[in-house]
């Protein structure tokens, strides 16, 4: 009875920790855009990293090829992923990549630090949510001052994790009442035997 007591309030405690938010096919496993809103010229490849989303500019000078995505973070949540720009121009065309939440740069390369038929190689980058809410993931690339010699970014791996599992106040409060419960029952246990 002690040991169905512990279990029942540890799989309480345990099953209502905080769980990370919501990407829809962050790593493009499904061979397609589902659950993104793509502009311009965009496909999914497969490299030697994984399934990337390629995106190529060329929409005209100045304007971005784009996908984007609306997620859902928690408190904690950590959102991950990898971009790498190729460049296929030189300067003073300096075309441009980026990738953003809620309007915050996590990855920034253009031709000035990335030189003509050269790579930024694969670059990791991370962002914690500070508050839960509703955040606008975008990754796009662009042609700038013409639209020849087109540079193209790929982005892949999207994922989100919650360093913060920390259970709700209630099932702390429920754990603690297994506890309690299953002390009850070894005393009343030990009662009888003694």
């Amino acid at each position: 009875m002690k040991t169905k007591l512990i279990a029942a309030a540890a799989f309480a405690l345990l099953a209502n920790t905080a769980s990370a938010g919501v990407i829809v096919n962050g790593d493009f496993g499904t061979g397609d855009f589902t659950g993104w809103k793509t502009e311009g010229d965009v496909m999914i490849t497969g490299t030697v990293e994984a399934t990337v989303a390629a995106l190529y500019a060329g929409r005209g000078a100045g304007m971005y090829t784009t996908i984007s995505q609306a997620i859902k973070l928690d408190a904690g949540d950590v959102l991950t992923g990898y971009a790498e720009f190729y460049s296929l121009d030189y300067l003073p065309y300096n075309d441009a990549s980026f990738v953003s939440i809620g309007g915050m740069t996590l990855f920034a390369r253009d031709v000035e630090n990335t030189p003509q038929a050269t790579s930024s190689g694969p670059v990791k980058f991370s962002y914690t949510a500070a508050t839960a809410g509703v955040y606008e993931l975008v990754a796009g690339v662009a042609n700038m001052r013409d639209n020849l010699n087109s540079s193209y970014l790929h982005v892949w791996n999207f994922a989100i994790a919650n360093d913060n599992q920390v259970p709700e106040p209630g099932n702390l409060a429920l754990f603690g009442l297994g506890l309690f419960g299953a002390a009850a029952v070894r005393r009343k246990f030990a009662a009888k035997r003694g």
